[in-house]
């Protein structure tokens, strides 16, 4: 793990930075075989307790190290975080002064407050506020499963400085639509278009302003 507050996963399955998803695919068997319960029976509690710890941790890594949408904007926020507490060896960054917030949620594991992680107004992670002590880390990338229809990029759900809840392209800068209300993957019957919730049954089109009704479960 990093120094001092952030999650390294690279250094967690002791790959390099530039390591391909086999190589990473490689890396996780091979350390979550190691940490496997069986392999830990009639040990110490301690000792189980940090397999299970490790355990969910490298899970972590794979789902967002295999994911190339999800590895961008941890590596930018990686880079963030380095350069905030090493900022005489930062070279082109300048650290997000949004990426952490206060949280009412405790930690699971030690009972310490959690801190929210956040780049680009994207919601990453949430991490315990004792670490190094503890290092429990729990993603929180909330994704809609719906395409954006400038890149192709998956919309995700964002919060704005002041809080606010909007969608938009987890490829952003590079795109950057957005919306504020949440997509649903019904497409417009009449142009294609994306549509977005509009009231608890009825989607909208966001091309022509059709309205439909919903055919789909929102999980709201």
């Amino acid at each position: 793990m990093s120094d001092e507050g952030f999650p390294d996963y690279y250094e967690l399955l002791k790959i390099a930075p530039k390591a391909t998803a086999v190589e990473i695919r490689r890396a996780y068997l091979e350390e979550v075989g190691f940490y496997h319960p069986d392999n830990f029976h009639g040990r110490a509690e301690k000792a189980v307790r940090r397999a299970l710890d490790m355990t969910v941790r490298l899970n972590q890594a794979k789902e967002i190290l295999l994911s190339p949408e999800k590895r961008q904007q941890y590596d930018e926020l990686l880079a963030e975080w380095k350069a905030l507490r090493h900022p005489a060896h930062a070279q082109h960054t300048t650290p997000n002064e949004e990426h952490l917030e206060q949280t009412d949620e405790t930690c699971e594991l030690c009972g310490k407050p959690l801190v929210r992680m956040v780049i680009k107004y994207t919601e990453l992670f949430l991490v315990c506020s004792d670490y190094p002590e503890c290092r429990n880390t729990r993603s929180i990338l909330v994704e809609t499963g719906v395409s954006c229809p400038h890149c192709g990029g998956d919309i995700l759900e964002k919060r704005s400085k002041e809080g606010r809840r909007f969608f938009g392209c987890s490829k952003y800068p590079q795109c950057d639509f957005a919306i504020p209300q949440r997509p649903v993957a019904q497409v417009c019957s009449a142009c294609g278009g994306l549509m977005v919730l509009s009231g608890l049954r009825q989607a909208r089109c966001t091309g022509c302003g059709r309205r439909e009704i919903l055919r789909e479960k929102t999980g709201l």
